[in-house]
């Protein structure tokens, strides 16, 4: 993931809705590029499946719990103007440590 963000900021030659670049202060850094790195592979981490052969159950509770991370991931490092739906997925506090 952070090689495609790495790719997208170095290709972005133009400016966003605001006529600010992709990169710089307050926007897409490599800081912040390694810490969503280091938050996607907690949370891949943490919903890994140690049973050999598991059940459909197990496999989809993983894979909504994973995909529930995520978005509350990219939620809470997006600038929003509401900040009250940057920060309601709950799950955002388990990687807080």
């Amino acid at each position: 993931m952070g090689k495609h963000l790495l790719n997208l900021r170095a290709r972005s030659k133009g400016k966003l809705e605001d006529d600010k670049p992709i990169g710089g202060h307050g926007r897409l850094t490599e800081t912040k590029i390694k810490k969503l790195q280091k938050y996607h592979d907690l949370t891949i981490r943490q919903n890994t499946l140690k049973k050999p052969n598991p059940n459909d159950r197990g496999v989809d509770v993983a894979i909504y719990t994973m995909k529930k991370n995520i978005i509350a991931i990219l939620n809470h490092s997006v600038k929003g103007q509401d900040p009250a739906k940057q920060h309601r997925l709950s799950c955002w506090r388990n990687f807080m440590v």
